[in-house]
């Protein structure tokens, strides 16, 4: 997990404390999606063994926005996957909701295939389905939108994808990961 912090325009964005996921070019595509020009990026929160969702939180939660990265797999394949989540994550088993497009910022992303799912606007027939944002709750990791657009369970090894708050709704219910419609949802 990483904090972001906005650097003036003629800086290049640097990582504190490093990543074994993140790349230069990672990097710059993340400050591409963002579009706010280049970010200076602090590590606060690595997986190790043993490490749980309250682990996840007591790093993240309060910290400000964040990007979330990991790598996950089939047995066969990964994906660099992930999401950006511009309010401080929280304990409090409660959604963030954003009912204006303005506040709708948030995104989840593939880094493998290059692809990126931004909140769905209010202009969209049904207003409400991009409103939640993130859920907050010490018994996952982090959890964008509420389909499970992209939800990492609380022992922190197993990810989710239901597309539903996120990207273009004709591609309800098929996983960011790998495109494919997910096995249902697993209990978290």
């Amino acid at each position: 997990i990483f904090a972001a912090g906005l650097l003036p325009s003629a800086q290049a964005g640097t990582i504190s404390g490093g990543s074994a996921l993140l790349s230069p070019t990672g990097h710059a595509q993340l400050e591409s999606w963002l579009g706010q020009g280049p970010v200076n990026l602090t590590n606060i929160f690595t997986l190790q063994p043993g490490l749980d969702g309250d682990d996840f939180h007591a790093a993240a939660d309060g910290v400000g926005r964040t990007f979330s990265l990991m790598l996950v797999g089939n047995g066969t394949d990964q994906w660099l996957v992930g999401g950006y989540n511009p309010q401080s994550w929280d304990s409090l088993n409660h959604w963030h909701e954003t009912p204006n497009d303005v506040d709708r910022v948030a995104f989840v992303f593939n880094m493998t295939s290059g692809s990126v799912f931004r909140q769905i606007p209010t202009s969209y027939i049904l207003p409400s389905q991009g409103e939640k944002q993130t859920f907050n709750s010490a018994l996952h990791g982090p959890a964008f939108g509420e389909g499970g657009d992209l939800w990492v369970t609380g022992d922190l090894l197993h990810a989710y994808s239901w597309l539903f708050s996120y990207g273009d709704p004709a591609m309800q219910g098929l996983s960011l990961i790998d495109g494919a419609i997910p096995e249902p949802l697993p209990s978290m």
